[in-house]
């Protein structure tokens, strides 16, 4: 899922995203428009305050090739 279909359909306002990833609202409406690029190390932690609905590779998907790149292993115990 795309950063901005995950925002607008999971009712997390840009601002309440950008304290959780301590970044600006500014910021984190240029990477949900596409015009800035996450380095690997933030796109796994943007990734995790999603709770994995938006992936690694959803986010920058030249460094994360496989749609399950960068996610944690969920195996039962």
């Amino acid at each position: 899922m795309k950063l901005k279909d995950y925002l607008k359909t999971s009712g997390v306002l840009q601002n309440d995203f950008a304290v959780l990833v301590g970044k600006t609202q500014g910021y984190v409406s240029r990477v949900a428009a596409g015009e800035c690029l996450l380095s690997a190390a933030t796109a796994l932690k943007w990734a995790a305050a999603t709770d994995h609905k938006v992936t690694p590779h959803d986010l920058r998907p030249d460094l994360y090739p496989n749609p399950t790149d960068g996610l944690p292993n969920r195996t039962a115990a």
